[in-house]
């Protein structure tokens, strides 16, 4: 069996760039990575390869955006503001799987059996719920601790690209999310969140799943919390998720209006 890991990818199809920008999409970006993942994947899948891409395609996207961040507004984040962490994040399958490999290597068994509990909890607790109304019953991430990101250096893309100018219109997200939201919506209010790096770790991701799309992975959105849940359970997780990608079907995104929310039926 040949290797093709020098092949020429295609390009992305479809590639309407007016639709991606209305999507917060960036094509460069997603091509990038989409290229670097498919030669990076190689001709057969392994857990190897599969956490090598998810690396290789971190880094480069925070290559992208360390090239481009002196040219942004100044942000607030510090560690410690976790306003954001208490939102839906959507994933795929290969952020899942770093972020499991990245927890077994730095935890203890003792340690993993007290997040895996956690995560249960947190998973039924949050299942069925939007954004919105994790913010109202102030549920957060199930892997915030101490308010701060306990996987940070694993952290999937949606919260790499996360940025805000000012940390009280987040508090204020939090606090009252209809009522911002409708602000926004009427002009009453100006979101302070920084475009480009969600464009930027959001065309990544893309092009990551597209790259396991042509493998003939589906690569579809998960609930992180619910995702790590299952993956936790299996030691062998990249291996089973290779094999049979429906084992992390309980932690999908389903749409309900214009929000995305896990189902109640399947969150234990």
């Amino acid at each position: 069996m040949t290797d093709d890991r020098n092949a020429e990818p295609a390009e992305i199809d479809g590639a309407d760039v007016q639709a991606l920008v209305e999507n917060l999409l960036e094509p460069a970006t997603m091509q990038a990575i989409f290229e670097e993942s498919a030669a990076t994947l190689g001709q057969t899948l392994t857990s190897d390869s599969l956490l090598e891409t998810v690396a290789k395609a971190v880094a480069v996207t925070e290559d992208v955006w360390r090239d481009v961040e002196v040219d942004q507004p100044a942000y607030a984040c510090r560690k410690g503001c976790s306003w954001c962490c208490h939102q839906t994040v959507m994933v795929t399958a290969p952020e899942v799987l770093a972020a499991a490999a990245y927890l077994r290597e730095t935890r203890t068994p003792a340690e993993l059996d007290t997040l895996k509990r956690h995560l249960e909890e947190r998973s039924e607790e949050i299942a069925g719920r939007s954004t919105g109304e994790r913010f109202a019953a102030g549920l957060a991430c199930g892997l915030l601790e101490d308010g701060a990101c306990s996987i940070h250096p694993a952290r999937p893309f949606m919260c790499r690209g996360g940025f805000s100018e000012d940390a009280g219109f987040c508090e204020d997200l939090y606090n009252d999310y209809r009522g911002v939201i409708e602000a926004v919506h009427t002009g009453k209010r100006e979101e302070t969140f920084l475009l480009a790096p969600k464009m930027i770790f959001n065309s990544a991701q893309v092009g990551l799943a597209t790259a396991l799309r042509e493998r003939g992975k589906r690569c579809e959105g998960l609930e992180l919390t619910a995702a790590l849940r299952i993956a936790l359970d299996d030691p062998d997780i990249a291996k089973t998720w290779l094999a049979d990608e429906a084992v992390l079907d309980a932690a999908r995104l389903h749409r309900r209006g214009s929000d995305y929310v896990t189902s109640a039926e399947t969150a234990s």
